[in-house]
């Protein structure tokens, strides 16, 4: 890792402390792993493990640093205002939920422990996530589960290049135009996919989150 980026990355841990803390303290977690968690948010590698890095309360595998980022964000600091929404969808029967913009299928695993029984079908246009993805659900024992390689825009189109340093990054984007890896990939509507896969009545929920390109999908 390059000093200027694990100094930033140091910066930004120290002024989430406060709140990860606490979080984790509620969830009973004992001092020495959230030592553990606080340090390996920093210093773990971001190549992704074949087993859990860390054990976490609510048994959702961690494979990298990167997966503990999506951790935080989702379970511990409540990005997504899970208050809204979760009761209704624990209360389902085999919710439907489409997660455009997947990234390392963290959303996925919320919804996962928050109902059982969701039906996931999960949109990434970074190909070397979706492996990632199944692992994760696999390994939580869900099965429900469908990862799609595409870029979603409003309607269909042709194949477009997608430009990444690291897969698993967060904030990867289709207006990227410099990267070590570049891959093909389709364009799809959530509309015209819906059709195709032969789906009934409606999604019980849609999670986007596409780097600001929100509206146009």
């Amino acid at each position: 890792m390059r000093w200027p980026r694990l100094a930033q990355d140091i910066l930004y841990e120290c002024g989430v402390l406060c709140p990860v803390v606490c979080a984790l303290r509620r969830r009973r977690v004992s001092w020495w792993n959230i030592m553990r968690f606080t340090s390996l948010r920093v210093l773990a590698s971001g190549e992704y493990r074949e087993r859990t890095i860390i054990d976490v309360p609510e048994k959702v595998p961690i494979y990298s640093r990167f997966d503990l980022l999506a951790y935080r964000e989702l379970f511990l600091l409540d990005d997504y205002h899970v208050a809204f929404w979760a009761p209704s969808l624990a209360d389902a029967d085999a919710p439907r939920v489409l997660d455009v913009g997947a990234n390392v299928g963290m959303f996925a695993a919320l919804c996962r422990t928050i109902n059982p029984k969701v039906r996931l079908r999960c949109f990434e246009m970074v190909p070397d996530c979706a492996p990632v993805i199944r692992k994760r659900m696999m390994d939580m024992g869900h099965r429900d589960v469908e990862v799609l390689t595409c870029v979603v825009k409003s309607r269909d189109g042709d194949p477009v290049p997608v430009v990444y340093d690291s897969p698993f990054a967060p904030g990867n984007n289709l207006g990227r135009t410099t990267g070590t890896h570049t891959e093909t990939v389709p364009v799809v509507s959530l509309d015209s996919w819906w059709d195709r896969a032969g789906m009934a009545g409606v999604p019980f929920l849609v999670k986007i989150d596409v780097e600001g390109a929100e509206g146009e999908v």
